[in-house]
This record gives structure tokens, C-alpha cells and sequence, in this order.
């Protein structure tokens, strides 16, 4: 079975953190050890290359937590 957007993201934020904790929604950089500025930047990489879209800077900066990551993937593949 194809794996769910928000588990493809929720799985490429723990790739790029090396986080084995549960990934929620409500989670944000605060959260996870590493996700600083350059971090971020990686990451939002990371889903542009994964599922082949590109964030705008408005995009960029709204995305604060992981459901918001994940609306903005949907968003774009829609």
C-alpha cells in the first residue's frame, strides 16, 4: 500500500533529524533537536525534491509546524 503524504513527510523530517521519536502534527522546530534555520532549509529541500514541487517564500514562511508542512505538500500536488 502507498504510503500517505503526511507519512512520507512525517518519515522525511525524521530522516532529516535523526528523530526516532512519534513525528504529530502539532509538532514544530522547537520540537526536534537540530531543526534550526539551516535545518528548515533542508528540510523544505528534502519535500521539494521528494515529491518534485517548489516552495514559494510565502509558503516557506507559513509553514511553522508539521500540518502545516504537510497542508502546503497536499496543496501543491493538488
Amino acid at each position: 500500500m502507498k504510503q500517505s503524504i503526511s507519512g512520507q513527510v512525517y518519515d522525511i523530517i525524521a530522516r532529516q533529524f535523526n528523530y526516532e521519536g512519534e513525528i504529530t502534527p502539532d509538532m514544530a522546530a522547537k520540537d526536534i533537536d537540530g531543526w534550526d534555520s539551516l535545518g528548515h532549509a533542508l528540510l523544505l529541500q528534502a519535500l521539494e525534491k521528494h515529491f518534485d514541487i517548489r516552495f514559494e517564500l510565502d509558503e516557506i514562511f507559513g509553514m511553522q509546524t508539521v500540518a502545516d508542512m504537510v497542508e502546503t505538500v497536499i496543496r501543491k500536488l493538488a
